[in-house]
């Protein structure tokens, strides 16, 4: 019989990142069962809004964003993919068979959500807005999880002639391309 007081932890990380015009945000990266999958539009533009629990992590969400959530507290991310993101959203959960939660890897810019909860008390909360996904294994593909996952091509595996070149990732790159570099040992580093 498994141990269910084991606490569990979700996969978070969390940078401070800048955009090309020097804009600052909080780069997002978490993986999860994504629910409360739902259409909708705002200001005229299409958007899919869901949600994903984040478990054993307020000690860095409270030091990434300057929140005060209780330490034991599972944080609920507020999710939105956008527009064009949206529509190819849609289209990954119709070829799995459009569950009602979804195993996936988000990834996006990430901010603070101040509300009043049901019980009238302000909490704070985490928003993330959705540039990208990877489907991970473990998608049933069904609501009842009786059909197979769907495969769904991710961004990288949609270059197959750059993939075909040795480009894995679809970026550009090889990993070949490091074999360049020199091994560093740190010792040239000042402050080590």
């Amino acid at each position: 019989m498994a141990n269910t007081n084991k606490k569990q932890y979700t996969f978070l990380n969390v940078v401070n990142a800048v955009t090309s015009k020097g804009t600052n945000f909080k780069n997002m990266v978490i993986k999860g069962y994504v629910s409360r999958i739902q259409e909708g539009e705002a200001n005229g533009k299409k958007l899919i809004r869901a949600t994903v629990v984040c478990s054993g992590r307020t000690k860095i969400i409270n030091s990434m964003f300057g929140t005060n959530i209780p330490e034991d507290n599972v944080v609920w991310i507020n999710v939105t993919v956008w527009e064009d993101r949206a529509e190819r959203f849609k289209h990954m959960l119709e070829a799995i068979g459009n569950p009602n939660t979804v195993n996936l890897v988000l990834i996006g810019s990430a901010s603070v959500n101040k509300y009043t909860n049901k019980n009238g008390e302000e909490v704070e909360g985490i928003n993330l807005s959705v540039n990208d996904w990877t489907l991970c294994g473990g998608n049933t593909g069904s609501n009842s999880g009786n059909k197979p996952a769907a495969s769904t091509p991710t961004q990288a595996s949609q270059t197959p002639t750059e993939a075909a070149n040795g480009d894995e990732l679809g970026d550009g790159f090889d990993f070949d391309d490091f074999e360049d570099f020199e091994d560093f040992d740190g010792s040239e580093i000042p402050f080590a």
